[in-house]
């Protein structure tokens, strides 16, 4: 069985779909600017604002942990596929070494 819809109910449903979208997303932007200032002074007042900081730096620590593991993995493979290459072992270490001072020290 097979359905043919015309050009022109084509063109209407995306028509309607397109106006739904638009609609949808002004009326969600809308009630989201209204309600911001109310918003903002909930969570700063909130006691959860230093709970979801703990949290947040707990998943940093996790992040960096799991980088610093990946990039010696990288290392050691690296160095193992160039044949114990003394001087491509040390360049990827001055490279992982100097990468994250621009976050350390953003005067550099």
């Amino acid at each position: 069985m097979q359905t043919e819809y015309s050009a022109g109910a084509v063109t209407a449903a995306r028509s309607l779909q397109t106006f739904t979208v638009s609609s949808a997303a002004t009326f969600w932007t809308y009630d989201y600017t209204c309600s911001l200032h109310q918003e903002l002074t909930f969570l700063l007042r909130s006691h959860w604002t230093k709970k979801c900081q703990m949290l947040n730096n707990i998943c940093s620590c996790f992040s960096f942990i799991s980088i610093i593991c990946s990039e010696c993995f990288f290392i050691i493979r690296t160095y193992t596929l160039w044949n114990n290459n003394k001087i491509v072992l040390g360049g990827m270490l001055i490279a992982f070494l100097v990468s994250p001072m621009p976050t350390l020290h953003p005067t550099l």
